[in-house]
Parts: structure tokens; sequence; C-alpha cells
């Protein structure tokens, strides 16, 4: 993430109401668009989780199968992370969100036509992996676009609808 000096604490007559914040997000509108990208994102990887277990079931005889895809997809995240912390990514944190939003969603359409399950474990991994770079990208945007002193409440209210939205 990039680096940001703080103003010093937030003081509680600076401190948004979550109905100031909800408003904040909902009025800016690279903020909304990260927030509604972060939410669709959210499903999306919420969805791919299910599908492993249902593929996982259909494509081998062995009970544990679809929680081999999804430690495949954890690893996978796991992997993204640690690439992310060694390269951070570079440029506009909001096209950045967009951008690994569709990368994830692709990976994730891979994953649901995978032939097999040696396939599918490995389109499962790239997806995890194409998770890291997203969320890096979205908590970028969230910190850019954050107004000062706002900032925590920002980063909660987008995580509270998008997660709720799952």
């Amino acid at each position: 993430l990039p680096r940001h000096t703080a103003s010093g604490p937030a003081r509680p007559g600076n401190v948004l109401t979550v109905r100031s914040a909800l408003r904040t997000v909902l009025c800016h509108g690279p903020l909304r668009r990260v927030m509604v990208t972060t939410a669709f994102a959210a499903s999306g990887g919420a969805a791919l989780l299910v599908l492993g277990v249902v593929l996982g079931a259909g494509m081998s005889a062995r009970p544990g199968a679809g929680a081999g895809l999804t430690a495949a997809f954890g690893l996978g995240n796991l992997a993204g992370s640690l690439a992310v912390t060694a390269f951070p990514l570079r440029g506009d944190p909001e096209r950045l969100t967009v951008r690994w939003a569709g990368i994830a969603g692709c990976t994730i359409a891979i994953c649901a036509v995978a032939p097999t399950y040696p396939v599918a474990l490995a389109a499962f991994a790239v997806a995890g992996s194409a998770g890291a770079p997203l969320i890096a990208a979205t908590l970028a945007a969230r910190s850019r676009h954050a107004p000062d002193g706002a900032r925590a409440q920002v980063f909660v209210t987008m995580a509270g609808r998008s997660e709720e939205r799952r």
C-alpha cells in the first residue's frame, strides 16, 4: 500500500457516523466503483469455493477432492500475497482494482470449465493467486480516495458492504 502519513489521532468530533461514512462511500465515484467491484469479486470468490466442493465430488471419487480444490485456492492466494509483497502493484489503484477483478473473474470461469481434477487444482491455485493483488488494489484505492479523518470509517464501511453482498 502507498505510504500515508497520519495527521494525528482522530478526535471524537472528527469521527464519521456510519450513515456519514456510507454516504461518503456512495457519493464519491472512485470509492463507490471500488466498493461495487469488490462486492462482485467477493461474490465470485465465495461461489468458487462452493463450486470447488461440487466439482471435486464430480471429478474425483475421493471424498476430500473438494477440500483439495479449496486448499489449492488458499495456497494460490498465499503465493499471490507473497508476490504482491515482494513486487508491489504500481499504478492507479482504481484501475488496478477493475483490472484484477476482471482477471479474477476470468480465472473463476476457467475453474468452472476445467476438464479434469489436476487441471481444476491448477486453475483453483491460479484463481487464488489473482485474489491477492485484487485485495491489495482495493485497499490502496480506499486509502487514496478516503477523505482525511475518515479513512478508518471508509475501510470498515466498504468492507461491511462488500461482505454483506456475499
